[in-house]
């Protein structure tokens, strides 16, 4: 998070914020679009309970924390990504604990323990750089290589490391009958 914050500011972050037809359909998208594709794919192909809770968890929260670095790559607007990222993490915050509770009998979600994790790893990073790059220009300019290439090599050892730990989960999915049990 800190590393393609160095070079926005907040200004630049909010004013693509405030075009309502670029934010109505990402809302929609994310809050039900995805959920709806999820309870069609649950009810298309029954899962086992784990894995359809897992994918109903996936569906109903957005505010992935790559989307940001996936708009660099794709030489996107890097500023709208951000803000909608930010936009998407409040709404998932006050969406998640009203809607699991409603379509999953028996959960409650508290949400502050949503909150802790998204405040501690994205808007505080987030809210750092910002600060540093509107007090501290130079300093900003000056880590926005390094924070560049640490942040490119973290999501290559995230990538990797993701099918080093979970890799016989992942064979012993394929093929098996956890995938037709309910």
């Amino acid at each position: 998070m800190l590393g393609m914050r160095f070079s926005l500011t907040v200004q630049q972050i909010l004013v693509p914020l405030k075009n309502r037809k670029l934010v109505i359909f990402p809302l929609a998208a994310n809050f039900l679009l995805v959920p709806l594709l999820a309870l069609g794919v649950l009810f298309i192909f029954p899962l086992s309970e784990g894995l359809s809770i897992g994918l109903f968890l996936l569906g109903t929260s957005a505010g992935a924390p790559f989307l940001p670095k996936l708009a660099q790559v794709a030489q996107g607007d890097a500023s709208f990504a951000v803000g909608l990222m930010v936009l998407l993490m409040v709404v998932t915050i006050i969406y998640v604990p009203i809607v699991l509770p409603l379509l999953l009998s028996g959960v409650t979600i508290n949400p502050w323990d949503i909150a802790k994790s998204l405040i501690l790893l994205m808007l505080l990073p987030l809210a750092t750089a910002l600060f540093i790059r509107t007090r501290y220009e130079e300093v900003a300019n000056g880590l926005l290589p390094l924070m560049t290439q640490a942040t490119n090599l973290s999501l290559l050892v995230l990538f990797v490391a993701f099918f080093v730990v979970y890799f016989s989960e992942l064979i012993g999915v394929i093929g098996s009958t956890a995938l037709w049990r309910r």
